[in-house]
């Protein structure tokens, strides 16, 4: 089975056009390589497709907020300290002084990094009986 990392570069250069000395693991697939909402749906397709189960962005961030345990993952849409830390733990690979101040739940995307997003894939996919 093939390692989600350079699965991952195959469908950057493949589907979103970038070259391979353009992708490093720690890149931020939407501030440093412009990946856009379009091509992180052919991502998670070519992901799908090659490992022929579907990847859940869904389980995923319901994961986020029952790893805040009893206190809120976010209020309101805005990601709260509490969320920001388990942020942090399942974004390790995320430059840490980038880590935006404030964030809402619909924008934790940005923070996805070929890394981030190959741990997901890991988690997820490659887990599954």
């Amino acid at each position: 089975m093939k390692d989600p990392r350079q699965l991952l570069q195959e469908i950057l250069i493949g589907s979103c056009g970038l070259k391979a000395e353009e992708i490093s693991v720690n890149a931020s697939l939407v501030g440093e390589l412009g990946i856009d909402s379009i091509d992180l749906l052919d991502i998670i397709y070519g992901i799908e497709k090659e490992y022929g189960v579907p990847l859940s962005l869904a389980a995923f961030f319901d994961a986020l907020k029952a790893e805040s345990g009893a206190a809120p993952f976010e209020v309101d849409g805005k990601v709260t300290p509490e969320g920001f830390e388990v942020l942090r733990r399942r974004f390790s690979a995320y430059p840490q002084e980038k880590f935006p101040k404030e964030l809402f739940f619909n924008q934790i995307p940005v923070l996805f990094t070929v890394e981030t997003l190959a741990r997901i894939v890991e988690d997820s996919v490659l887990k599954k009986p």
